[in-house]
Parts: C-alpha cells; sequence; structure tokens
C-alpha cells in the first residue's frame, strides 16, 4: 500500500556562483543611489548667522558644494545641505562597495546553504523510499511464509452436502 499523498523534494537548478560582473552591477547601483540620496550631503548648521556664514564658507573652501535644497534661514536655526567633498563621497562609496561584495557573498552562502540542505533532504527521502520499499517487500515475503506454513497447519475445511 503507497501513499500517494507524500511530497518529496526535488531540487531544480544549481545555487548561483560568484560573477564579477554582476558584483559591479550591484556596485554600480548602490553608488547610484547613493549619489540619488541625502547620503551624499552633509548638514551644515549654527545657531547664529555669522557663525552658520563661516561654517559654510570654510567648508566651500575645503571642496564641499552648495546643494539645491533651500538654506534654512530661521532665527537660532541656520542650516543647509552640502554636498560632501569629492573624498569624502570617494570613501563613503568604497565602503558602500565593500558592503555590496559582503551582501552579495552572504547571499550566494545563503544560497548554497538552502541548496544543501534541500539536496540532504532529497537524499533522505530517497533513502527512506528504498527501506520502505525493502520493509514492504519483507513483509510480503514473511507473509507469504506464513501464510504457507497456516496453511500446511490446517487441512482444508470440508463441508458434506446436505
Amino acid at each position: 500500500m503507497s501513499n500517494t499523498n507524500i511530497t518529496h523534494t526535488v531540487i531544480q537548478g544549481a545555487p548561483r556562483q560568484f560573477d564579477m560582473a554582476e558584483l559591479h552591477q550591484r556596485q554600480q547601483d548602490s553608488r547610484a543611489i547613493y549619489k540619488a540620496s541625502h547620503s551624499s550631503y552633509e548638514r551644515a548648521s549654527a545657531p547664529i548667522a555669522k557663525d552658520f556664514l563661516q561654517l559654510i564658507a570654510d567648508k566651500l573652501n575645503t571642496g564641499s558644494t552648495l546643494s539645491p535644497f533651500p538654506i534654512n534661514w530661521t532665527d537660532g536655526d541656520y542650516n543647509t545641505l552640502l554636498l560632501k567633498t569629492a573624498k569624502e563621497q570617494e570613501s563613503d562609496m568604497a565602503t558602500l562597495d565593500i558592503l555590496a561584495r559582503a551582501y552579495y557573498i552572504e547571499e550566494l552562502e545563503k544560497e548554497h546553504e538552502w541548496y544543501k540542505q534541500l539536496l540532504t533532504q532529497q537524499l533522505l527521502e530517497a533513502e527512506q523510499a528504498k527501506q520502505d520499499k525493502k520493509a514492504t517487500a519483507e513483509k510480503a515475503k514473511l507473509l507469504a511464509a506464513i501464510k504457507t506454513e497456516v496453511d500446511s497447519c490446517y487441512t482444508p475445511l470440508t463441508i458434506p452436502k446436505v
């Protein structure tokens, strides 16, 4: 008797391998998101207008540039966003490249581990199926031997015709 409701693990495909082109694409995507976000900017603020203007001048002299965002001229809260220097941006993007690589490798490792777990499950199921089939065959053989022994112990029942 076979149970047809049993699901079997079947592996389709294979885990991806490290692909330098995919890594570069991920790094480029990460850099594009960085450049389009506020992460490439730094906030400059001061409570006094003169200090704020001096801070802006100092930042512009070190390579920062004004952003397209508005400047807040509220008394006691002067602030704006300045585009970071090219060196700061490159440092940030180098860090993003390292993170993109780490995330990519972690993703690949998880995928490989998942495939290993699937294969383990598939092999266990196959071995269990073999053992079940063998046990069923042995039980059928044993039942046949027992039936033969039982049949040899008793004579067939004879019922006279009335």
